[in-house]
């Protein structure tokens, strides 16, 4: 018979599977050594128990752990609800903490910042509001862990103003509610209070870390601040944290157009640059419009035998799609080869939606729709979503070399994803007319008249400059500005 210490370190190291889970739990049940609940023996071995369980996507197992004890701690409760929401299952983790409730158990500071990251995992407002008055209710409102889950949730599901409501209530802040309150308020485009609220922090003497400064580039970046830019990047020297922050350095320099920064920073982070600064640099030339460039960067990822990630193939092959519209026709092949290559760069199993949108959108420009066909049908073999975006696409290529075919097939799968758009309709009827099968087409706008579906009218940014030439000139005209 092994001993409790042995059967425990088999549980921690030799647990690969769940048929050796079940074995090991069943040893443990038949031998008594889950009979004692209030031992910590027992509590060690059940939270293990609990947590593998979880890790295997079996709830109801990690809860029959819980159940099957005469009197589980708080401790295990806990563990099973953090369990669910460590295996990306906030909604389980919820119902969990309803059931501990039900069952006479009063929660702790632990129980409450589990349950709040579910709800924001969950993306569940309702339940989020729900807590909130429970913590209220029970006192807790001046824990500091459960109010940084408090702005932590709030700024996540969208609700900044209650999230900075609860921050401006804290009596003690620490680093890490600074942290929430900053990376909320950038996340959620609240660019100007974010930088606001990093002033404060300093005016507090309390220093920021790595976290902090990452926290601020979606603020510089979206505000497009170079100068900004350049004094966090002073900053960051000055504190020495740049190794923690230069791939965020790079992109926002990127997002602010300056490219040259970018590409300098990288060229000195050569000993330390990994597969994200790789893929920084090159979406920050495709954001930019240097699609070759972008291309050529992905090739020298590729010698330099740096591991190929999603956003790197993603931006190579936007890089690719977007070229076809700069280049002649007659330089298509080359472009759709290039496509190809990084396309079938990537492992099958790491392919996403937005991997085959954009070699979709490559070939139908250039007529392969037969390579457009096989692609659908990989991403169902996949049990990849083929969504409208696809079909639009293709329904767009359809419509640019006149195939009815494949058009007719496009518009019902956009039909039945989205009804009520009436540029399908649109589309299809321009289609059949360049066909010159013109009752189609007027049955396409027909079925439009029948279920008042109107085409949004066009815009044209041309006009739009021309028109505020005209604007400019008559104010100038009439007050006699100088500068408008």
């Amino acid at each position: 018979m092994h001993s409790l210490s042995q059967l425990l370190h088999l549980l921690q190291f030799s647990c690969k599977s769940l048929s050796s889970l079940k074995l090991l739990h069943a040893h443990l049940l038949s031998n008594g050594f889950l009979s004692n609940s209030s031992s910590h023996s027992t509590t060690s071995v059940s939270s293990l128990l609990i947590t593998f369980y979880s890790s295997f996507n079996q709830p109801n197992s990690a809860l029959s752990v819980l159940t099957s004890l005469p009197f589980p701690s708080l401790f295990l409760w806990n563990t099973l609800i953090k369990s669910q929401l460590k295996s990306n299952h906030p909604h389980t983790a919820v119902e969990f903490y309803h059931l501990m409730l039900q069952n006479g158990y009063q929660p702790d500071s632990y129980t409450y910042t589990f349950v709040l990251k579910a709800c924001a995992s969950a993306h569940d407002s309702k339940m989020g509001r729900l807590v909130h008055e429970d913590i209220k209710r029970r006192n807790f409102c001046n824990d500091l862990f459960i109010s940084t889950a408090l702005v932590d949730m709030y700024c996540k599901l969208g609700f900044v103003s209650d999230a900075r409501e609860v921050f401006d209530s804290m009596k003690l802040i620490d680093i890490a509610t600074w942290n929430a309150m900053i990376g909320g308020l950038s996340q959620n485009h609240c660019s100007i209070e974010a930088l606001k609220v990093f002033k404060k922090m300093q005016m507090a003497n309390q220093a920021p870390n790595f976290i902090t400064v990452l926290n601020l580039f979606p603020s510089i970046s979206h505000l497009s601040n170079l100068s900004l830019c350049k004094t966090i990047h002073c900053f960051s020297i000055k504190s020495c944290l740049l190794d923690f922050v230069f791939n965020g350095l790079i992109d926002s320099y990127g997002k602010c157009g300056s490219l040259e920064i970018a590409h300098k920073l990288f060229d000195e982070m050569s000993s330390i640059r990994n597969d994200v600064t790789w893929a920084t640099i090159i979406s920050g030339f495709v954001y930019n419009g240097f699609y070759t460039k972008s291309l050529e960067l992905f090739d020298a990822m590729r010698i330099s035998n740096v591991k190929l990630n999603q956003v790197a193939v993603l931006s190579a092959l936007t890089a690719t799609s977007e070229t076809k519209n700069l280049q002649k026709a007659c330089r298509h092949n080359g472009l759709v080869s290039e496509g190809k290559r990084v396309f079938n760069s990537i492992k099958n199993e790491n392919k996403l939606v937005e991997h085959f949108a954009c070699m979709i959108d490559l070939l139908g420009h250039v007529g392969k729709f037969d390579e457009v066909s096989k692609l659908i049908n990989d991403m169902k073999k996949l049990e990849i979503r083929v969504d409208v975006s696809i079909w639009g696409a293709i329904l767009g290529a359809c419509k640019m070399h006149g195939n009815m075919k494949l058009g007719e097939i496009a518009l019902r799968e956009m039909e039945k994803l989205k009804p009520k758009n009436a540029a399908h309709y649109v589309v299809v009827s321009n289609l059949y007319a360049q066909n010159e099968r013109w009752n189609e087409a007027r049955k396409m706008r027909e079925i439009m008249r029948l279920n008042e579906l109107n085409k949004t009218p066009g815009c044209s940014w041309n006009g739009f400059f021309i028109i505020k030439d005209i604007i400019i000139k008559q104010i100038k005209k009439k007050k006699n500005y100088s500068n408008v």
